[in-house]
């Protein structure tokens, strides 16, 4: 067994055995498509106070509502108070 020397920075790169090419990534799974009732939706997020999110869970409860019900009448109200045109409810 013969002892190589060390490369230096002035000696040509060593040529290495050519390396197989590397497999393909594997596809990403198919995401599911939107649940009907999201067809042609966006979502909405924001943050909120605690407190003011209890209020709407309590209100919704009480009230045998939805928060996506709610929403969509908050930004209906917002819409008319502004001059906006209003959305058309399904």
């Amino acid at each position: 067994m013969t002892i190589r020397p060390r490369p230096t920075l002035t000696m040509p790169p060593a040529t290495r055995a050519a390396e197989p090419p590397a497999a393909a990534p594997e596809a990403a799974p198919a995401r599911p498509a939107k649940p009907p009732a999201r067809a042609g939706k966006v979502q909405l997020a924001g943050y909120i106070d605690r407190d003011a999110k209890r209020q709407l869970d309590i209100f919704a409860a009480r009230e045998g509502r939805t928060m996506q019900d709610i929403v969509e009448e908050m930004v209906d109200l917002f819409a008319h108070q502004h001059q906006l045109t209003r959305l058309v409810r399904e």
